[in-house]
């Protein structure tokens, strides 16, 4: 004997019947929830849960704005009764960020991280054939799958950030991290992972290179999991460039986390980024190591510097003028001198002024005496000196230096042969 295939759901009585047709029919979604809730009031026990359910869903997505607050209440509802429902689940996953101006209370924190959990721990559960809402068509089904697998930990690391994100970014940080390690090529939780990171510079400015690796990871990575390609190129060329800039002082390096990043899920082990302040603590160090070694050349640097900057007249009247330069050795407060090579002499015998080259060969020091200097060296000869400052040029840069010959170490002048008159030499032959 075949069997009988089962009833389907009736309206309890004609009033149920008028209200289920009259909210299925209804185009507005403002008056349709309404309706609904007037349906459910009066029928709380009905056989059309299901067609309710859908239009209840349906009604949340239409309204502008959608009811965030009572959408999830009415997925909460479905849960409590059927735990793998798969509308009340995407539901909850859809508004369940938005709560609260995006700073879901614990509860509903709670309630979507686990129904996260739900999709990626039973998919063969949700996303059964017998799960299928009226509104998917089968075609699509197994579709819905691979979206929602590949969405469910974007929402929950979205809802670290959310919770967490200014109030405890090192607690969003941590738990992000444990998704990356599931998921470690998806760019969307690079890019959150990153802004969680970087909430955390001021306290921890150390952690600015680490937040824009995770940056560059969400722009630069193309593989699968990546970012659309619009969505890279505007990040790289946008906030990432700006904020590598301002924390490296220019984009030397950029390309090259680029392609590190996006070579790597996680940064490597020796992974460090150079901040404006470690540059600058670097090149202090340097600089002392070179003052033990050469502090003469420290002092024309730190001078050469201030005279081309962009205030270069008022470095040169608090700093430089009418010092004695290069000064004090530091480290044994012994007398110290430049070293530079003869550019050009006036006059070319017995000058009182010396061009000389100390970096720049065209000549970058000019030295004048009140006594010439005896005889003449030629162009190239290298000699030590110290002077007064008297004035600069900007560009191209000369420094001026007042000195006399006890300042110049290295002058030794050529043997000048003259020719001797015809009386004197015909005295001589004599």
């Amino acid at each position: 004997m075949a069997q009988e295939a089962p009833k389907a759901p009736v309206a309890k009585d004609a009033e149920e019947a008028n209200l289920v047709n009259t909210a299925a029919k209804e185009a507005d979604p403002v008056k349709r929830l309404q309706e609904l809730d007037q349906w459910s009031q009066k029928y709380p026990d009905t056989q059309l849960t299901e067609q309710r359910e859908l239009l209840y869903w349906v009604t949340y997505q239409q309204l502008k704005p959608p009811k965030a607050r009572e959408a999830v209440d009415w997925a909460k509802s479905v849960l409590a009764k059927k735990p793998d429902d798969y509308m009340a689940l995407m539901t909850i996953l859809q508004f369940g960020p938005t709560l609260n101006n995006n700073n879901p209370p614990q509860e509903d924190f709670d309630a979507t991280l686990a129904a996260a959990n739900k999709m990626l721990e039973e998919p063969d559960k949700v996303f059964a054939e017998s799960n299928r809402p009226q509104t998917v068509p089968p075609a699509d089904w197994p579709k819905v799958k691979p979206y929602w697998m590949q969405q469910a930990p974007r929402v929950e690391a979205q809802m670290w950030v959310n919770k967490y994100g200014k109030t405890d970014p090192a607690r969003a940080e941590q738990e992000i991290g444990k998704i990356l390690q599931k998921d470690p090529n998806d760019a969307a939780i690079d890019q959150m992972m990153g802004s969680v990171i970087l909430a955390q510079q001021k306290e921890h400015p150390e952690k600015g290179g680490l937040a824009l690796f995770y940056y560059a990871r969400a722009a630069c990575y193309d593989g699968e999991g990546a970012l659309p390609a619009a969505n890279r190129n505007q990040l790289k060329s946008g906030f990432l460039t700006r904020a590598y800039n301002t924390y490296h002082g220019s984009s030397d390096g950029l390309e090259q986390l680029c392609q590190t990043a996006k070579a790597n899920p996680a940064p490597p082990a020796d992974f460090k980024l150079m901040s404006v302040a470690d540059i600058a603590e670097a090149k202090n160090k340097a600089e002392q190591e070179a003052l033990k070694d050469n502090p003469a050349m420290v002092y024309w640097n730190t001078i050469k510097t201030g005279l081309t900057g962009d205030n270069a007249d008022q470095f040169f009247a608090n700093t430089v003028k009418d010092a004695a330069l290069p000064g004090k050795n530091p480290n044994d407060q012994s007398d110290m001198k430049w070293t530079g090579k003869i550019v050009s002499m006036k006059p070319a015998i017995s000058p009182k002024e010396l061009v000389m080259a100390v970096q720049n060969p065209a000549g970058d020091v000019t030295l004048k005496l009140e006594e010439p200097l005896r005889g003449k060296m030629e162009p190239g000869s290298e000699l030590q000196f110290s002077g007064i400052a008297t004035g600069y040029q900007k560009d191209p840069y000369m420094l001026i230096l007042s000195t006399d010959k006890d300042q110049i170490a290295g002058w030794k002048p050529e043997v000048i042969h003259t020719k001797k008159s015809g009386a004197t030499a015909k005295k001589k032959a004599q």
